[in-house]
């Protein structure tokens, strides 16, 4: 599983996640609708995101909302017993981004 740094910096963070799980950045335009030049802005902190697309965007990564706008630095805090499913946080991590074997 990545490790994500604290950041304050919502379009980094979204940066980082994006990068990590190599998405592009027409695949968050084409679930949320928005444009990629506003992306593009959101990336680079110009732009403030909308609930509705943080909700869109979490969802899809697979991540909090509050993991998302900063609010923690733990991607999935719901599930912080995934040890109790027998999942390792890599097995997760895979399941989450849709990339099982």
């Amino acid at each position: 599983m990545a490790e994500y740094l604290p950041s304050e910096r919502i379009g980094t963070r979204l940066q980082d996640v994006l990068t990590s799980r190599q998405i592009s950045k027409e695949d968050i335009t084409e679930i949320t609708g928005m444009s990629i030049s506003t992306l593009n802005r959101i990336l680079k902190d110009e732009t403030k995101l909308s609930a509705d697309d943080a909700s869109r965007i979490a969802r899809y990564l697979g991540v909090s909302t509050d993991f998302l706008l900063c609010l923690t630095d733990e991607p999935y805090p719901v599930y912080r017993d995934l040890e109790l499913l027998g999942l390792t946080p890599e097995s997760a991590d895979k399941m989450y981004s849709k990339k099982i074997d």
